[in-house]
């Protein structure tokens, strides 16, 4: 049986030839960038947005710019946002008293607009500005539709507030379209004379709702990675093919090693064990529970290349037998370097071992069968033990 690889290479070019050469013919290729230092990215500060995982939320996002658009509101900035935006479209006196802001207001064909800001103009003459909040999303928008909801004979205009620059339907000067960074740079530029009445608390706030706007951006530092991709693009697309090949392979060699020679030949299967294959990896189920391979499993920062772990089937133990189990396999894993969960509810890891490169290819390649044997047939007849007496 063989393992099919989540991965996918390019038709035209066969990369398997290169594992046919040796060691020191490989070295000898791609020593010059072997020796070369990777660039590395600085990893950007979390936010309030990436710890509560709605940094790119679009309602969110239009909440706030709405909420510090008002300069009434409790945030202490007073017309800082407002200032920079109106700056960015060069609309400074379009909207400067009687300062009303809506968020998702809807048009006749229940179309929701992002943000409308309304005020009086330097004449004391009604003026909107319509706002469509773009952070990940295409623009597919009406944006004419948003436009005529504003009637009557005051000024107004569209903004497309993008991370991207966008082709507007319209190319008049009342649709205009600004970029979230540059809105930041504007609004970080005239700040200080607004931070004075602001708490400190309220500008912790602000750098974190504009620190994360920044972080949508491409760091500096990436284009020093960019550059070295692009000066040895090439090489490092051969030794990714060449990792996909051997990953490849290794999932075939630890599936065929797993299924062929588990503890059990296959007609001498106690009854209540069954065999199957599932897309995500390989499975021995009993009645009670699966010996799952899992592929392709990746850490941060490791050369992980797949786990293993006994997952519990549909049946649960009761308490008593939950404890002896659980207090045999502590017995019998000490010192390999398992998890080890109890069964409740929210887990169906009872217990479960990542391997990387470096465990599984430190011996020949029939290493496998040694770790199977050594560490998962003596969990697998503690866990059937402890089964067969609650069948």
């Amino acid at each position: 049986m063989r393992y099919h690889s989540t991965s996918t290479q390019t038709p035209e070019t066969d990369y398997s030839s290169l594992l046919k050469l040796s060691v020191k013919k490989l070295e000898a290729m791609y020593s010059d960038l072997l020796k070369l230092p990777v660039p590395t990215v600085k990893k950007l500060p979390s936010t309030f947005f990436d710890i509560g995982r709605f940094s790119r939320r679009e309602t969110v996002i239009s909440n706030f710019y709405a909420y510090y658009f008002n300069p009434e509101e409790d945030h202490g900035f007073g017309y800082l946002f407002l200032h920079a935006f109106l700056d960015c479209i060069s609309m400074r006196d379009f909207v400067k008293t009687n300062i009303r802001i809506t968020t998702e207001e809807s048009t006749t064909n229940r179309r929701r607009i992002d943000i409308i800001i309304r005020g009086l103009n330097d004449n004391g003459k009604e003026s909107a500005i319509i706002i469509e909040n773009k952070i990940g999303a295409d623009l597919y928008n009406n944006l004419n539709e948003y436009y005529d909801h504003i009637d009557g004979d005051g000024d107004k205009v569209l903004v497309v507030l993008s991370r991207r620059r966008v082709n507007l339907q319209n190319n008049t000067n009342n649709y205009v379209n600004v970029l979230h960074s540059l809105f930041v740079e504007k609004i970080i530029c005239i700040s200080g004379e607004y931070l004075f009445n602001a708490t400190e608390s309220n500008r912790v706030i602000l750098k974190h709702f504009l620190d994360n706007i920044i972080n949508w951006n491409m760091p500096p530092d990436m284009k020093n990675v960019i550059e070295f991709y692009l000066k040895n693009s090439e090489k490092i697309k051969q030794l990714a093919a060449m990792q996909r090949i051997l990953i490849d392979q290794v999932m075939t060699d630890v599936h065929e090693k797993v299924l062929n020679h588990c503890p059990y030949e296959e007609n001498k299967l106690p009854d209540y064990l069954k065999y199957h294959i599932k897309e995500q990896g390989s499975v021995k189920c009993l009645k009670n529970l699966n010996l799952v391979i899992y592929p392709f499993y990746k850490k941060e920062d490791s050369d992980t290349v797949f786990r293993v772990c006994i997952e519990m089937g549909n049946n649960k133990l009761n308490m008593e037998r939950a404890d002896s189990l659980y207090k045999e396999l502590e017995r019998i894993i000490k010192d390999k370097n398992f998890s080890l969960n109890k069964m409740s509810e929210n887990k169906s890891n009872i217990v479960l071992k990542d391997y990387s490169w470096s465990e599984l290819y430190r011996d020949p390649m029939s290493n496998f069968d040694n770790i199977f044997q050594n560490e998962w047939v003596p969990v697998i007849k503690a866990i059937e033990t402890v089964f067969s007496q609650n069948l």
